[in-house]
């Protein structure tokens, strides 16, 4: 028991000697420490943080439980001003013969306040002015970093550059507040003015034009007008919008206008104010003159010296059915345009319900205006002959057959009145039926009338014939066949 006793008390005293220290000793060491103790900064700035601990082995530095730096010989420099803005714990941990040793203190962060310059506006000023007239207001500054447009207290355009500008060229009359505020941080500067937006006294756009009352039909003929102060003319044409210009001229073919009088308008704008010049224009159908020859007939009817489509007497000119204005390629019942596929399916012209389709019948007995091949080619002024006017020629004249007209190796008929020595001559020109065009020293002529004597004038009409050996008469002939025609007119 003895012996465990005075081990106890060995033991006791060798740790008192070597594993503990005085707490003199640990003050002193700490003591050796010189730092400066940062409380606050601001942050980007150079704020260093020294430490020297000489009588230490090792000094770590800890910022905010982080083990920031180190420094074996017992020295650290720091720039505490590159912590992010905030409070930060620091921490300075040194060993000075095996123990370790601890300094605590907080930093806190500043952001370094920016100093902003007042951002100084410049502006033009634009005190009057007239609706809808462009106008640009701008502003401008050197510092701002946005630039507000602010009209009648509505803020109306805005700008992240150091410039804005406005046009006023929408602004309704009257009197307009204007401000512009510039602002740079925690600055301002602002510039504001009335603005007052009149309304525009315009002139009457007095107009002059050209009138041009009469012309033909598909000729060019220009019609202008014009105004000092227009800003708008507009063609009406029969009061429709034809043509339209925004120059101070207008100009307009009357080419392409329909035979007809048309009533022609324009009138011009000035904003508010308006003229016109209105007038009518007679587009006339262009009648080309044909020769013809006065055989002294009682009625006084006068010949057309050519066939309906010749430029000379002994010319075929165009084969035509009865009742069609126009020529073409085949003659047939089912190409006859008023038929529909046959002889007994007439659409016009028809006594007998037989040959009318679906029992169609008219009463009609002479070519109609529309259907006369001599008015739609050669003018309201010339018309097929009738029967009578055929029978008026052949009862009061001479004819004779010649196979050689005037030397142009065209055979037909003269015919001339005893008592004149002017005369026409009619070419045997043949007929067309189907596809095929038949001479056989035979002429054939259309009239304008129907036959009235064969069957109630079935599907026929009358037509006039001659030969080398046949007398030139007025005869039955079907009507889908080609023939020429010669007109006439008194």
């Amino acid at each position: 028991m003895k012996g465990n006793i005075t081990l106890l008390i060995a033991a006791i005293l060798m740790l008192m000697v070597f594993g503990c220290k005085k707490e003199s000793d640990v003050i002193v060491q700490e003591s050796q420490i010189e730092y400066n103790q940062i409380t606050e900064a601001y942050f980007g700035d150079s704020n260093e943080l020294t430490i020297k601990a000489n009588a230490a082995n090792a000094v770590t530095l800890y910022i905010d439980g982080e083990e920031t730096a180190s420094g074996a010989n017992g020295s650290i420099r720091y720039n505490i001003s590159n912590l992010p803005v905030g409070v930060h714990t620091i921490k300075i941990q040194f060993v000075v013969g095996g123990d370790t040793f601890e300094k605590s203190f907080k930093c806190n962060i500043i952001a370094k306040p920016v100093i902003y310059e007042i951002p100084t506006l410049t502006c033009t000023q634009i005190t009057e002015s007239y609706v809808g007239e462009s106008a640009v207001i701008t502003a401008s500054t050197e510092t701002a970093s946005k630039i507000i447009l602010f009209v009648d207290g509505v803020e109306t355009k805005t700008s992240d550059t150091q410039t804005l500008s406005f046009d006023i060229q929408g602004l309704n009359i009257g009197t307009h507040k204007i401000k512009f505020v510039s602002e740079n941080g925690d600055k301002k500067d602002q510039k504001e003015f009335n603005c007052k937006i009149k309304p525009i006294i315009y002139e009457i756009p007095t107009l002059t034009c050209t009138q041009i009352t009469e012309s033909y039909v598909g000729e060019s003929a220009v019609i202008t007008a014009s105004t000092e102060t227009a800003s708008k003319i507009t063609l009406f044409v029969d009061g429709v919008e034809t043509k339209t210009s925004d120059t101070q001229t207008l100009s307009f073919d009357i080419q392409g206008l329909n035979i007809g009088t048309h009533k022609i308008k324009f009138v011009s704008e000035n904003g508010d104010k308006k003229d016109q010049k209105e007038f009518d224009c007679k587009i006339l159908e262009v009648v080309e003159e044909y020769d013809y020859v006065d055989l002294g007939l009682p009625s006084g009817t006068l010949w057309a010296t050519c066939n309906v489509g010749a430029k000379n007497p002994w010319e075929y000119g165009d084969y035509f059915a009865w009742g069609e204005t126009e020529p073409k390629e085949n003659y047939f019942w089912w190409t006859y345009k008023y038929a529909i596929s046959n002889a007994h399916e007439l659409t016009k012209y028809c006594l007998n319900p037989e040959y009318g389709y679906n029992g169609f019948t008219d009463n009609l007995t002479v070519l109609e205006h529309e259907d006369d091949a001599a008015v739609a080619n050669m003018g309201n002024k010339w018309r097929m002959p009738t029967e009578e006017d055929f029978q008026e020629l052949l009862d009061n004249c001479e004819r004779e057959w010649t196979s050689n007209y005037q030397g142009t190796g065209v055979a037909g008929n003269i015919i001339w009145h005893p008592q004149h020595t002017s005369h026409i001559f009619f070419p045997a020109s043949g007929f067309r039926s189907g596809f095929y065009l038949f001479q056989d020293d035979m002429g054939y002529y259309w009239t304008s009338s129907l036959m009235l004597i064969l069957n109630a004038s079935d599907y026929g009409c009358n037509g006039v014939y001659f030969g080398a050996n046949t007398e030139m008469k007025v005869n039955w002939v079907s009507r889908e066949q080609g023939f020429p025609v010669r007109a006439v007119h008194k």
